[in-house]
């Protein structure tokens, strides 16, 4: 039998020209498909890696509702469709007070504290993917400082930002307050509180050390030597303070005070703010 007959079929039974037509379309399939996945499938995560982790974050619950304070838990989880835990409450700290501001015209704004809410500082266990250049994302949002997200769980739905993990460490330290007025002299004493806008104690009184007259450095002539004379109607009090400060690196600090011998320090209560001289920094 001729392999092309004398009417150009193949075999007596298919035309030449069809079947050169189909064996084109069948090695036409291979790269038409590849196209289409190619052009059809979307990228990958805009570029995201798959590399995914749990971290720990500080955070800040905002505006959380005071009569469903006590449904906010340790261990409390947020699930994603599929039943994954991608957030939980590792630990949770002391309510603060909320504070909204208004607006009373002239570019003057007034914090007003809201009796109904809190502000709640937590940290949470993250599920975040982390993207080729190396930033973070959770819930397909970067996790930024002050970045705002939600927390879903069973039992409420709230907000949260993360905020910088500020280490706070309580500390001891003498202090010499000097040449006080006998007002002020008369209204320091043990005890007394220091307290932020938050009010919440940052510091506190824990014993008055010596209670000595103010003295003046002066040269005297006739002895070569530098001699103390009293001043009236002032004192200096040596006093131990406990104060609330934070670390940032190797450094302490009391507000915007560096926590170091030799420098300045100032100490406020509800009654009067004095300034003085840091004279010791008491081991833990």
């Amino acid at each position: 039998m001729k392999i092309i007959d004398e009417k150009g079929r193949l075999f007596g039974k298919i035309n030449i020209i069809d079947f050169l037509a189909m064996l084109f379309i069948l090695c036409l399939l291979p790269g038409a498909y590849l196209g289409y996945k190619f052009f059809t499938s979307k990228p990958l995560n805009n570029g995201m890696s798959q590399l995914s982790t749990d971290i720990e974050l500080p955070v800040k619950f905002k505006k959380f509702d005071k009569r469903i304070l006590n449904l906010l838990k340790v261990g409390d989880k947020e699930r994603d469709q599929v039943g994954n835990v991608i957030a939980e409450i590792v630990w949770v700290g002391e309510p603060e007070p909320y504070f909204y501001i208004a607006d009373i015209g002239q570019d003057e704004r007034l914090r007003i504290k809201d009796e109904n809410f809190v502000d709640v500082p937590a940290r949470l266990k993250l599920k975040v993917r982390i993207l080729n250049n190396d930033r973070l994302v959770y819930n397909d949002a970067p996790v930024l400082l002050n970045s705002i997200f939600e927390f879903i769980c069973d039992k409420f739905t709230t907000s949260f930002i993360i905020v910088k993990d500020i280490k706070k460490k309580n500390v001891k330290v003498r202090v010499r307050f000097q040449s006080l007025s006998p007002e002020i002299g008369k209204l320091i004493s043990k005890g007394y509180l220091e307290k932020d806008e938050d009010n919440k104690i940052i510091g506190k009184l824990v014993s008055i050390i010596k209670d000595d007259s103010s003295k003046l450095s002066t040269l005297s002539i006739s002895e070569n030597k530098v001699i103390l004379i009293d001043i009236p109607d002032r004192n200096d009090l040596e006093v131990l303070l406990e104060l609330v400060c934070t670390e940032q690196g190797e450094n302490l600090y009391f507000k915007n005070y560096l926590l170091k011998i030799g420098n300045q320090i100032n100490f406020t209560s509800g009654l009067y703010s004095v300034g003085g001289l840091i004279l010791e920094i008491l081991p833990d």
